[in-house]
C-alpha cells in the first residue's frame, strides 16, 4: 500500500504547489500565441466550445470527489485499513459514474450532434479520463509532489507536440487529441502506480449508497459552479457564434491568469484560518483575514486597471491582429478580476472556515440562475458583450448575498473604505500608463512598449501605495515595519 504515514513537510509541498502553479500558469502563455496564429477565432471557439460541453459529463463523473474523497482520505489516514475501504468506495463509484457519463455522451454525439463530430469523439477521451482521477487520494495523504511532478511533464509535453504537430486550422483534430490525450496519460500516470499499491475490490451497495449521500451534498454547488464558469461559453456558442466563444474564451484567458495568481492567496490561507479557528484564536483568524484582504483588494484593483491600461498592446503580442476584438473586450471584463477576488476571499477565509457553507452554496446558485437568466436576454442582442455584462452582474450578485450575512461580523466599512483608496491609486496608474503610451508609442517597438508599460505601472503603483500608506495610515505602517521586523530575526 502507499505509505500513508510519510508526513511531508509543508514547506516543500508549498514548493510544489508553487511550481505547478508558475508551470500552470506560464505554459500557456509560451503556447497561446502560437496558437492564435495557427487557429482563427472561429476554429479556437470549435475547441472551446465542444471541450466546456465534454466537461459538464466530467462535472458529473467527479460529483465532487476531489473535495469530498480528499477530505475523507486526510481524516483517516493514520488507519491503512480505514483509508483502503475509504479509496475502494470512493474508486468505485467514480468508475460507476464514468460508465455512465461516457454512455451518455456516446448517445448525445451520436443523436444530438450534427456538426464537427470528429472533435466531439476525441473529447469523449477527456470524458473517460477522469474515471482514472486520483488527485483526491494523493492530496488526502498530502502528497503533493507527485501531482506537481506530473502536472509539469504532461504540460511541457503537451506544449511541445503543439508546436511540432499543429501547423494550420486543419490540424484542430491534432490540436484537441493533444490536449485531451495528454489529460487522458496524467491520468494514468497517477492511477496505476495508486491501484498497484492500494488494494482495490468493487464496495458493497451500503459503501456506495454512503458515499453517494455524501457526494451529493457537494454535487449542487459544484455543479452550480461549473455552469457558472462555462454557461457563458456554451450559450455563446448557441446565440451567437464559434467565432465569439473562441475572442470571449481568449479575454477570460487575459484576467483569468492574474486573478488565479491573486486568489491562490486564499488557498494558501485557507488551512491556516480553519487552524487557528479550531483552537478558539478568533482574534488571530480574524488578523490575518482583514489583512489578507487588503492586500487582495490592493492587488485585484491594482491588476484590474493594469490589464485594461494595457490590453491592445497585450492583445497584439499575445493573440495576434485576427483576435483584435479581445483587446475591447478585456476593460469590461476587468471588473471581473476586483469582483471574484472578493467572493474568494469572503468564501475561503470567512464562510468556510466559520462552517457558513450554506451561504456559499446557495450564492453559487443563485449566481448561476441570473448568469442563465442574464445570458439567454442579452446575448442575442449583444453578444460577447452581453455575456460579459451577465458575467459581472452574477459576480456581482455572489458577493453581496455572501456579505450581507456576514456584514457586522467583518470590518465592512473599513474594508469598503480601502477599495476607494486604491481604486483610486490603481486609476492614477492607469492615467500614467495613458500618459506613456502616448508618448513612446512609435518610438518603441510593440513588445519594448508593453514591457517599459508593465515596469512603469508597477512602479507607480508601488510608489503612490507607499506614499499613502507612509503619510495617511501611520498604523499600517506601523504594522508592516514591525512585520518585517520578525521575519529578519526568523
Amino acid at each position: 500500500m502507499v505509505n500513508i504515514l510519510k508526513q511531508v513537510s509543508l514547506k516543500w509541498n508549498y514548493v510544489f504547489n508553487l511550481a505547478n502553479k508558475l508551470f500552470s500558469l506560464t505554459i500557456p502563455l509560451i503556447v497561446t500565441p502560437y496558437v492564435t496564429r495557427v487557429f482563427s477565432s472561429d476554429h479556437f471557439g470549435i475547441y472551446t466550445y465542444t471541450n466546456t460541453v465534454a466537461s459538464y459529463f466530467v462535472t458529473f463523473t467527479l460529483m465532487g470527489i476531489s473535495m469530498y474523497g480528499s477530505k475523507k482520505i486526510s481524516l483517516k489516514r493514520h488507519d491503512e485499513i480505514a483509508v483502503n475501504d475509504e479509496y475502494a468506495s470512493l474508486l468505485t463509484v467514480q468508475l460507476l459514474n464514468v460508465g455512465l457519463a461516457t454512455l451518455t455522451y456516446f448517445l448525445y454525439v451520436t443523436f444530438f450532434v450534427n456538426n464537427n463530430q470528429v472533435i466531439y469523439w476525441i473529447q469523449m477521451l477527456y470524458v473517460i479520463s477522469a474515471g482514472f482521477d486520483m488527485t483526491w487520494f494523493l492530496s488526502g495523504l498530502e502528497r503533493f509532489r507527485e501531482i506537481a511532478v506530473r502536472n509539469i511533464i504532461v504540460n511541457v509535453l503537451s506544449a511541445l507536440m503543439i508546436f511540432f504537430f499543429v501547423h494550420t486550422e486543419a490540424d484542430l483534430a491534432i490540436y484537441t487529441l493533444i490536449k485531451v490525450g495528454t489529460i487522458f496519460i496524467s491520468q494514468i500516470v497517477i492511477f496505476l502506480p495508486v491501484v498497484r499499491m492500494q488494494r482495490f475490490y468493487l464496495a458493497g451497495a451500503e459503501h456506495i449508497r454512503r458515499t453517494y449521500r455524501g457526494l451529493l451534498l457537494l454535487f449542487i454547488p459544484v455543479l452550480a459552479d461549473t455552469l457558472f464558469q462555462t454557461m457563458d461559453k456554451i450559450m455563446l456558442g448557441i446565440y451567437a457564434s464559434y467565432t465569439a466563444v473562441g475572442l470571449y474564451y481568449s479575454s477570460r484567458m487575459v484576467t483569468d491568469i492574474p486573478q488565479t495568481v491573486i486568489t491562490s492567496l486564499n488557498i494558501i490561507l485557507f488551512p491556516r484560518i480553519t487552524h487557528l479557528l479550531s483552537q478558539n484564536k478568533k482574534v488571530e483568524s480574524n488578523k490575518l483575514f482583514y489583512q489578507s484582504f487588503i492586500l487582495i483588494i490592493a492587488l485585484s484593483l491594482a491588476t484590474a486597471f493594469g490589464v485594461s491600461a494595457i490590453a491592445r498592446d497585450f492583445v497584439g503580442i499575445f493573440f495576434g491582429s485576427s483576435y483584435g476584438a479581445v483587446a475591447d473586450y478585456v476593460p469590461s471584463l476587468s471588473l471581473y478580476i476586483c469582483l471574484a477576488a472578493w467572493s474568494g476571499t469572503i468564501r475561503y477565509q470567512y464562510l468556510i472556515p466559520h462552517s457558513l457553507e450554506r451561504v456559499y452554496v446557495v450564492a453559487i446558485i443563485l449566481g448561476s440562475g441570473i448568469n442563465l437568466v442574464l445570458n439567454s436576454l442579452l446575448i442575442p442582442f449583444l453578444g460577447v458583450y452581453g455575456s460579459i455584462l451577465a458575467t459581472i452582474i452574477s459576480e456581482l450578485v455572489i458577493c453581496v448575498y455572501q456579505t450581507y450575512p456576514i456584514r457586522k461580523e467583518i470590518p465592512l466599512k473599513g474594508l469598503l473604505g480601502y477599495v476607494i483608496i486604491f481604486a483610486g491609486l490603481s486609476f492614477l496608474m492607469y492615467l500614467s500608463l495613458g500618459w506613456l503610451r502616448l508618448l513612446l508609442l512609435g518610438r518603441l517597438s510593440t513588445v519594448l512598449l508593453l514591457a517599459s508599460e508593465i515596469i512603469f505601472g508597477i512602479l507607480v503603483f508601488t510608489i503612490a501605495t507607499i506614499t499613502y500608506i507612509y503619510l495617511g495610515n501611520p498604523i499600517l505602517w506601523q504594522a508592516i515595519k514591525k512585520y518585517i521586523e520578525s521575519r529578519k530575526n526568523v
